[in-house]
Order: C-alpha cells, then structure tokens, then sequence
C-alpha cells in the first residue's frame, strides 16, 4: 500500500485444484483435522459428509487456540466428528514449517476464494463442495455449543428438516429475518468500500501533489484525515441507527437455529 495509507488506517472502517507438486494425498479420516484440502473433498464426496474448513493461524490467534483447547481437542467433539464432518485446517502460521510448503500458495488461494478477512472462521460445505454457513469463535465455546451450531448451520441447510421443525410463520419470520439483516450487511461493505475509495482517491492526489508541489503534501494530507474522518463518522452514525434492530433480529434467528439444533 503506499505511503499515505498508515496514515489513514487509524480512520478506516472496520475449491482450487490441487498443484501437481503437492505432497502425496494423506490418509484422511472423519473428524480427524487434516491439511489435505484434495483428499479431504474426496473423502467427503464419497462419504456424503460435509466439510469444515478451519481457517486459523495456528501458532499466534488466540481464539484459534482457545476453540482447539476448549472443543477441537475435547472427546465429545472428536466422537462426534468423528461420523458427521470431515476436517481441513487452512493455516497461516507464524512459523511457516507448520504448513508443507506445497499448501502455502493453495491456503493464499482458498483464503481469496472464500474471502476469508479473520481467523478463526469456520466454513461449512456439502458435500458436493458447496459453502452453505459460516461459524466463528466464542469465548465461552464447548465441545456442546459449537455441535450445536454446527447441527443447526446442517438444519438449516435442509428444507425439509426447517419444514418439519418449524412453523410456516417462523420460517416466513427467518426469510424476513435473513432479507433485512442482509440488507444492513450489505450497507455495511458498501460504507466500508466508500472509505477504503475515499483512501485511494486522496492516496494518488497527494502523490500528484509530491510530484509537482511538494509543499502542499502537508495541507493535503490534513485536509484528507478531516475528509475521511468525517465521512467514517457519518457513515457510523448511520449504521448505529440500524444496530439495535439488528441486533434483536441476530437474536431471534439464533433461537431459531436452537429450535432447529434439537
């Protein structure tokens, strides 16, 4: 990024084929964590499992260790696993050596693909491959609660365990629900995109300015922290207006989903 950006950041807003150099395919297993992105699809396609893909950083994310030590390593977990999911751990370690050097371009790959922007995030799969939910940490995780969740994120995916479980004024509700909070998501990224266009706009001005008045680079760069600044302000005080309501619908679809979990 160039150079006016650390400037600025104190303001801002908040299945690729494998390589042909790739290590020779794992013994993979349910409910066992394994690197082998390739090997695990197959497992899953042929079991009729779904996948979870972990995306962490091993070795440095504190959520990431504390959902290991709190579920992944727990018994009930890895019972349960064990014949429902087949396990991938996407990994951005600090020490590289963690990771086969023939993964580390793929993990760049999926992490693009999936549009992977924090660690831990949990992606659910068919078993055909396709992204059906998403899960993250909790601080107060169990190897019960994250089942749950998962159960939950495979009901839900199912229409006629939603049908059977639910009533068609709750499954009107979770459509009206998932519509609306949806729509203040997508308001979200668009205020975000704003001011990340904002950056680049007022990025190539001050190189222009350098190029031809260096004196001026100071004024400017003033002149775009207030522009920034202000622009962030409105745009939070625009989506602290839908927070409470959207909040209170987030709320609602998780006893939804607990419905669904049962």
């Amino acid at each position: 990024m160039k150079r006016f950006l650390p400037l600025v950041a104190s303001v801002a807003l908040f299945v690729a084929p494998a390589l042909a150099d790739e290590p020779a395919a794992a013994v993979v297993q349910p409910g066992v964590f394994t690197q082998d992105h390739a090997a695990a699809l197959a497992l899953a396609a042929g079991r009729g499992l779904p996948v979870m893909l972990d995306f962490t950083g091993s070795d440095w994310c504190g959520w990431c260790k504390l959902m290991h030590r709190q579920v992944f390593s727990q018994e009930e977990w890895k019972a349960w696993a064990a014949t429902n999911l087949v396990l991938v751990t996407i990994d951005f370690p600090s020490d590289e050596s963690l990771v086969p050097e023939a993964y580390r371009d793929r993990n760049l790959k999926l992490q693009e693909q999936y549009g992977v922007q924090g660690y831990p995030t949990y992606v659910l799969l068919t078993p055909a491959g396709e992204e059906f939910a998403r899960l993250g940490a909790s601080r107060d995780a169990t190897p019960a609660s994250f089942i749950a969740e998962v159960k939950a994120a495979l009901a839900e995916n199912d229409p006629a365990v939603r049908a059977a479980k639910l009533t068609p004024e709750e499954l009107a509700e979770w459509d009206e629900i998932e519509a609306k909070n949806k729509a203040v998501e997508a308001r979200a990224r668009e205020a975000r995109d704003a001011i990340e266009a904002k950056i680049a706009e007022w990025e190539r001005k001050l190189d222009d300015a350098k190029a031809s008045d260096p004196s001026s680079v100071a004024a400017l760069q003033s002149k775009a922290l207030d522009e920034i600044s202000a622009l962030q302000k409105a745009q939070r005080k625009e989506m602290e207006g839908e927070a409470e309501g959207f909040r209170a619908r987030r709320r609602r679809l998780e006893e939804l989903r607990a419905k669904l979990a049962k």
